[in-house]
């Protein structure tokens, strides 16, 4: 209901699109995967990819903890993450892609402006992998 309330929109009209709130939560976390992982590709670099998707987090901290516990979301991320991580030569990127998502939904909630670099830097200085981050 609160779905078509802020759409303005009947909740009968959800429904013709959706048959159930599971369908629609699922439409919801397929859209927020595409626009997060075109972000993290966008950015070119995994310096940049971490960045990109710690200032998404970090603007919209209550609404991705919720979705980053969606197994469909986390593993598209993680593995965007780990495609990355393995092209700047980091080894275990899978474990690496793990640990990067995990502190930066943890982090979310306490990210100010520009700290999105901090945490980039500190998770890239503990992969062992080099890359400059740039504010």
């Amino acid at each position: 209901d609160a779905i078509a309330e802020r759409a303005e929109v009947a909740v009968g009209l959800i429904y013709k699109y959706f048959p159930d709130k599971t369908e629609v939560l699922a439409a919801v976390v397929a859209q927020l995967l595409a626009r997060d992982l075109a972000a993290i590709r966008e950015a070119g670099s995994i310096a940049g990819g971490i960045r990109a998707w710690a200032q998404r987090v970090a603007a919209n901290h209550r609404l991705m903890s919720a979705i980053g516990t969606v197994p469909a979301y986390r593993a598209g991320i993680r593995a965007e993450l780990a495609k990355m991580i393995r092209s700047a030569g980091g080894e275990s990127p899978t474990i690496l892609a793990a640990v990067a998502y995990g502190a930066v939904l943890e982090a979310a909630g306490s990210i100010r402006p520009r700290d999105e670099v901090t945490l980039t830097t500190a998770l890239l200085k503990a992969m062992g992998i080099r890359s400059r981050v740039t504010a």
